[in-house]
């Protein structure tokens, strides 16, 4: 298999990515549960202070949108990274095709399937035992 410039920069991004996924895993993980816990501490303020300190409505109403906003992105980040917890799977397995593409192109007179290996040399002559004339 002959590959371009850009398909091995693509590839070579590719296997990056998956290497650092389970980093970036953990990270999203860890600012969904900071956006989780600053939405609680708004709602705690919301609850709490709404009518005992005279706050204005408008300031009250742009809380509960914060505390809306952060709470749909803190779910979004937690989906994404359940549903690719082990990485992209078509990113997978375009790499594992093209690997083993190129373990097959390394060994040109490995047999198929397991069966007897194909001789190098003289491609047209006919198989089997030579005929008796």
């Amino acid at each position: 298999m002959n590959l371009s410039t850009s398909e091995i920069r693509f590839l070579s991004r590719c296997r990056k990515a998956q290497r650092q996924w389970p980093v970036w895993r953990w990270l999203i993980l860890v600012v969904a549960i900071t956006f989780w816990t600053a939405s609680s501490y708004i709602l705690l303020q919301i609850t709490t202070s709404g009518d005992k300190t005279g706050a204005p409505p408008a300031m009250v109403g742009f809380q509960q949108d914060v505390f809306w906003i952060m709470n749909v992105v803190c779910a979004l980040l937690m989906m994404f990274t359940i549903v690719r917890w082990r990485g992209d799977a078509r990113t997978s397995l375009l790499l594992k095709l093209v690997e083993e593409q190129q373990t097959r192109d390394s060994q040109p007179a490995a047999p198929p399937n397991g069966g007897p290996a194909r001789r190098l040399g003289n491609a047209g002559d006919a198989e089997g035992p030579p005929s008796v004339s």
